[in-house]
């Protein structure tokens, strides 16, 4: 099951050859799982409503241009913001049982991009730079290993495996011509 309302505003406005604009959102999210089958594996806590998870976030954006005149353009957009976890990834095996990534938090996400935009009328250029910075994140995956486990008598055993990290920090940079 899940939940999720936003709201969000944004407003532009134009001063001669520079033009602003201003954004804002306003989110929340919640959402559980909900058991239909009890897993053998996993009795207590694959049937029924699970563990509620439910986040606030929010999200700015700015941003302004600058127009030389009408070909040559100058730019520079930012943000900050946080984004809920996605559903899917925020289990550690949804389709067996109820159990919440531990730690699981809202990930951070804060970038800015500039650049020039060339438009003439026979030909149009843009150079673009850009870095996204994502804090707090996680990485879930699951995956069939052939050497999965040590078994009681230390032979090694095949078997599903669910590999999660948390506190994922990731950040993406570059630039576009």
């Amino acid at each position: 099951h899940i939940q999720n309302g936003a709201v969000w505003g944004q407003g532009q406005f134009k001063y001669g050859k520079i033009e602003f604009f201003g954004a804002a959102e306003l989110s929340y999210t919640r959402f559980w799982r909900e058991g239909n089958l009890q897993n053998g594996r996993f009795p207590d806590n694959s049937l029924g409503k699970g563990e509620v998870f439910s986040s606030f976030n929010y999200n700015l954006k700015g941003g302004a241009t600058y127009k030389l005149n009408g070909r040559n353009y100058f730019y520079i957009n930012g943000n900050y913001g946080t984004q809920a976890p996605f559903f899917r990834k925020a289990y550690v095996s949804a389709r067996s049982r109820d159990q919440l990534v531990d730690g699981l938090t809202s990930m951070t996400i804060y970038g800015t991009e500039g650049g020039y935009l060339l438009k003439a009328p026979k030909f149009k250029a843009r150079a673009t730079g850009y870095y996204t910075r994502f804090l707090n994140g996680f990485y879930n995956q699951s995956f069939f290993s052939d050497n999965a486990f040590a078994g009681d008598d230390g032979t090694i055993q095949s078997g599903f495996v669910n590999f999660i990290m948390n506190g994922v920090d990731r950040q993406h940079m570059g630039m576009e011509l």
